[in-house]
């Protein structure tokens, strides 16, 4: 999808502080969630060197996609995920109106690769480098993230 930055004059675009803290937030909410599901339904298993392993089988498993698809279902349904609306800011289409569920998703399947490694870094680049001020998953999407 190809956004025309003449369609989106009156729009101010989010700053990457307050797209790297809405992030933020939103992981650790997951991680949060991710946490206590683990100690419930999921098998944890400590090593001598300070790390641990957390596995999940069978129905449980399921609950780690369903966290996961929250943030894109809040995002699609209401334009913002709880990080986001802590920051004042929020995702919308090429038009201006908020982003689809299935936009939403397409974005956060790329954020393995947007944030994920150096902590997010990578995106931090893209967007300083982009006129529309997008990250891989937002391109790809068709989305902006602008001040709400």
């Amino acid at each position: 999808m190809d956004i025309q930055p003449q369609s989106i004059t009156t729009t101010s675009f989010a700053s990457r502080p307050r797209r790297f803290f809405a992030a933020l937030i939103d992981y650790c909410i997951f991680g949060i969630f991710f946490y206590f599901l683990a100690i419930f339904y999921g098998e944890v298993k400590a090593t001598d060197s300070f790390e641990f392993h957390v596995s999940f089988e069978g129905w449980p498993a399921i609950f780690v996609f369903v966290a996961w698809l929250l943030l894109p279902l809040t995002e699609g349904i209401y334009g913002q995920s709880v990080g986001k609306f802590l920051c004042k800011i929020k995702v919308m289409d090429s038009k201006g109106a908020n982003s689809s569920v299935e936009q939403s998703i397409v974005r956060h399947l790329f954020d393995p690769i947007d944030n994920f490694p150096l902590f997010g870094i990578l995106a931090w680049i893209i967007i300083s480098k982009q006129q529309l001020k997008q990250r891989i998953g937002d391109i790809v999407a068709g989305t902006i993230v602008v001040n709400a």
